[in-house]
């Protein structure tokens, strides 16, 4: 988008405002105040992370599999984050240790939390989307890929995933930065006694 010319005036307040003084320096229709710009929100870089390889408990929802940080610049006309392309590479089963798959959005706090879903998609296998929207802010944006896991989760079976673009309104589409990711978390067994 590019910026938009502004206009404006300087006023000047005065009791009478007919008997104001001229303002030393300034001509009229020839003293230039410089250019006054707008600088739009403009997408940097984008990278995934694998931050959590610890196993997870079968019958369990939200757990992390992927940090996706999205970095912008600019605060003017801001961007929104619409939607994310993704895959099971690296899931030993899918079918069998994944039941809904979903984005979490934390805005610029790099803290895992469930507060903002941006979408999900159920029983993912393969290459899929998850679609949504989210307000970029300037800086590092936080997204994170979570899978729910089925009480019938094999034990041992591995959990991974890939994104392989992420697309920003006004942008269009983005590959992130180091893939394929390192690590994966294994499929545990549930204490039923507790």
């Amino acid at each position: 988008l590019d910026p938009e010319a502004a206009s404006g005036s300087i006023m000047r307040k005065a009791a009478d405002p007919g008997t104001a003084g001229a303002f030393v320096g300034i001509t009229n229709d020839v003293t230039n105040f410089g250019t006054l710009t707008q600088t739009n929100m403009e997408y940097t870089s984008s990278t995934v992370v694998q931050s959590n390889t610890n196993n997870v408990a079968q019958n369990t929802n939200d757990n992390e599999i992927l940090r996706i940080e999205v970095v912008m610049t600019n605060s003017c006309d801001a961007l929104n984050a619409t939607l994310f392309s993704l895959n099971t590479t690296g899931t030993s089963d899918p079918t069998d240790g994944i039941t809904t798959s979903k984005i979490y959005y934390t805005g610029t706090s790099s803290t895992f939390a469930t507060t903002t879903l941006f979408g999900s998609r159920a029983t993912p296998n393969g290459a899929y989307i998850i679609a949504g929207s989210a307000t970029l802010s300037e800086g590092t944006n936080y997204f994170w890929l979570t899978y729910d896991v089925p009480v019938t989760a094999t034990s041992t079976t591995l959990l991974d995933a890939e994104c392989t673009a992420i697309t920003i309104d006004g942008v269009g589409q983005s590959t992130p930065t180091a893939e394929p990711y390192a690590g994966s978390r294994t499929v545990g067994i549930t204490n039923i006694n507790s």
